[in-house]
């Protein structure tokens, strides 16, 4: 029998691990990152898989770049959220599920916040002792994406830190996060 809400009755955080569940692409493997986060439920309050948007402070204007994606790609059935955000009742719980992230290999880049001011301003709270994480995954293609032609324009700081990246695709200019590693050769 299928215990799933409708979703008519399904809560708004039903509805955000549904989006989870449902995304697959690159290293982002929805349904196990899901089941995961359902076997420890007892360590987070609330979880949002979104793409946040990009200050430009060059040209600055009331929207932020990119901020709108996922509303771009809604017509093609497309959640494009590259960013799983869990909220924990404490720090502590927020190390654990990241740990777990790890020991799993959910395949996203794990960042626990521990700014603890910086953490209620982005809730819009104050006094309160949240944990939060974040697991980042990037939107190269992999294997559950079909690669599309675009051109990466890089800048690297000679400290290996990528400091611009532009690309172009079907000739838009967009801007995507990027990590760049850099490897030495060993010596053979």
């Amino acid at each position: 029998m299928n215990e799933s809400p409708s979703l008519r009755d399904a809560s708004v955080q039903e509805i955000q691990l549904e989006l989870l569940r449902r995304s697959c692409w690159n290293a982002l493997d929805g349904e196990r990152v899901h089941a995961s986060l359902m076997k420890h439920r007892d360590l987070w309050l609330a979880v949002l898989l979104d793409r946040p948007g990009v200050a430009n402070y060059a040209e600055p204007s009331s929207l932020l770049m990119s901020g709108l994606i996922k509303l771009r790609d809604l017509p093609d059935n497309f959640w494009n959220a590259d960013t799983l955000y869990i909220l924990t009742a404490t720090r502590p719980q927020a190390e654990e599920l990241a740990r777990i992230a790890e020991d799993e290999d959910w395949a996203g880049e794990v960042v626990v916040y521990r700014n603890q001011d910086e953490i209620d301003r982005a809730l819009g709270t104050g006094r309160q002792n949240n944990g939060l994480l974040s697991i980042w995954w990037d939107l190269f293609p992999g294997p559950f994406v079909k690669p599309s032609p675009v051109t990466f324009f890089l800048t690297v700081s000679s400290q290996n830190i990528c400091t611009g990246c532009v690309a172009f695709s079907a000739g838009k200019p967009r801007v995507f996060r990027v990590k760049v590693v850099m490897r030495q050769r060993q010596a053979a």
